[in-house]
């Protein structure tokens, strides 16, 4: 289990503020299953989505193995550093990650959006 998972998991059972789970996520590594390669500055991100509540999220994982375990199947996926990521989502989509595991987080579109507009150099 990685920083990330761990920390997920610690905000999950209260021992963490979600401050600080935020600012984990912003550091962390994830990969994220698209649609085509991407390539920074060259290629449109297209990221594979999920529908949860009738609200978008682009789907992140912490690791491979978290990408094998909820069966997505791509031949593409993209590394971003946490805050590169949350620059990088459409506007009005929000972000799971490890969606369907017990260490699964998401936030919907208009957290993103806040965040983002918090990051500095936004």
């Amino acid at each position: 289990m990685n920083l990330t998972e761990r920390a997920i998991l610690a905000a999950r059972g209260g021992d963490i503020e979600l401050p600080v789970l935020i600012a984990t996520i912003l550091e962390s590594n994830l990969l994220v299953p698209a649609h085509e390669s991407y390539i920074a500055g060259k290629v449109d991100f297209c990221p594979l989505l999920t529908s949860r509540n009738g609200e978008s999220y682009v789907v992140a994982f912490t690791h491979s193995k978290e990408i094998e375990k909820a069966g997505v199947e791509t031949q593409y996926v993209a590394s971003f550093i946490g805050s590169q990521l949350f620059r990088a989502i459409p506007a009005g989509t929000g972000l799971m990650i490890n969606g369907g595991s017990d260490d699964s987080f998401a936030l919907n579109g208009e957290s993103v959006a806040n965040i983002v507009a918090a990051m500095p150099n936004h």
